[in-house]
């Protein structure tokens, strides 16, 4: 967490002396979703592609099902009762509720994390491996099943967070760049697995890759880019998020016009808008002139209606505590003793991958569509904030549970 704290600091840097303002970071958004993100995956998946691994990281594949539904289903959930409430601003943040609580963080931060863990005595068991080849079959764990990942974000989390409402948008959301490059590393890689098992001895992939030396080197290079761009990135719009909450609070009275201001000097209407109460307040005071029966006017969500506060910490308490405590009961109960799985190191990357905040391609999903960009870094700012406690929870009680 410190890792990423400090690389996203980069960036609030970068944005506070100028370098990395709105456009900017739109475009590194669009460099990151059409270049180096998909150069990343063809670069560290490909290689390691084959049948075996597939058929070794089933239960990975299984906990991304799992958590995908469960989010998709508490945020639709979440949504229809705050739209009762703050009928403005839903359906307008549907698709943000519901992707934040479908694809938590489940490869930089946990994998980070659970390297730093290193030889517990819980990891390395009763064969005794740890060291280096604990390590290497972390790394290997999360990097196959983070195609996986991949996969479901850009293919059901950016058409929804986008706002995709028939096939047809969802079939032209869904077969972007990332996506493309998941599909391409994973035909590639079957391939040549196929080809390498008929061919005894098989060839080995360093051997026929280095014919090819130039454009591999290119596409490491560009996908080495990904990782500190999206960090970067991330800390712009939390830089910005903060000075806007600052901004708010600390409403001089002269800004507001001459306006009512209370004793701290916070305008009440610049304070609504951040609490998300101005939209249930606007609707309550409508002239009597409105016509409440006419269909489409009372549920018309507004332009510029703020998410509600109180969705702020609905979605920490669903995405970094029941988050991890259900991730935790599909592994221990269904891969465990339902599947037969008790491969420990296995299953507490598993229940890492499930237990996170919201991913951090959640900023540049929002940054590419246009959809919620100012609530979505607000929304990381807040969980990852809570996110040292939640991990350190996480973690002690995934290993209490595998030991």
């Amino acid at each position: 967490v410190a890792t990423v704290g400090a690389c996203a600091a980069v960036g609030v840097y970068a944005h506070r002396h100028g370098l990395l303002d709105g456009k900017t970071q739109k475009t590194i958004d669009k460099l990151i979703a059409e270049i180096f993100l998909p150069c990343l995956i063809l670069g560290k998946v490909t290689p390691n592609m084959s049948f075996a691994e597939l058929l070794d990281i089933w239960p990975l594949i299984a906990m991304c099902g799992f958590v995908v539904v469960f989010g998709l289903g508490a945020g639709a959930l979440v949504s229809r009762g705050l739209a009762a409430r703050w009928p403005g601003a839903f359906p307008k943040y549907k698709g943000l509720v519901m992707v934040a609580l479908a694809f938590p963080n489940s490869f930089s931060v946990p994998i980070t994390l659970l390297l730093a863990i290193g030889d517990h005595p819980v990891l390395v068991g009763v064969d005794g491996q740890g060291g280096d080849t604990l390590r290497a079959r972390v790394a290997l764990l999360f990097l196959m099943s983070y195609s996986v990942w991949v996969l479901a974000r850009w293919s059901i989390g950016y058409p929804i967070l986008s706002g995709a409402l028939s096939f047809a948008e969802w079939r032209a959301k869904a077969l972007n760049s990332p996506v493309k490059a998941c599909l391409l590393a994973t035909v590639v890689g079957l391939t040549w697995d196929i080809v390498r098992s008929a061919i005894a001895p098989g060839p080995k992939w360093g051997d026929t890759a280095s014919l090819f030396t130039p454009v591999i080197v290119a596409v490491e290079y560009a996908g080495r880019c990904t990782v500190p761009l999206i960090l970067f990135a991330l800390g712009a719009r939390l830089d910005q998020a903060i000075d806007e909450v600052r901004t708010v609070w600390a409403w001089p009275p002269s800004a507001a016009g001459g306006g009512t201001s209370n004793a701290k000097g916070t305008d009440p209407e610049a304070l609504s808008e951040v609490v998300g109460l101005s939209a249930h307040d606007e609707a309550h005071s409508m002239p009597a002139g409105k016509d409440f029966a006419t269909p489409g006017i009372a549920d018309a969500p507004e332009p510029d209606a703020p998410l509600p506060f109180v969705a702020y910490p609905i979605v920490l308490l669903l995405r970094q505590v029941v988050g991890p405590a259900f991730s935790a009961l599909v592994a221990c109960v269904f891969l465990r003793d339902i599947c037969g799985v008790h491969d420990r190191v296995l299953l507490m990357v598993a229940m890492m991958q499930g237990a996170g905040p919201p991913m951090i391609n959640l900023s540049v999903m929002a940054g590419i569509s246009g959809s919620a960009e100012m609530e979505t870094s607000k929304l990381l700012l807040f969980t990852y904030g809570a996110s040292v406690i939640t991990w350190t929870l996480s973690i002690s009680a995934f290993l209490w549970l595998l030991g």
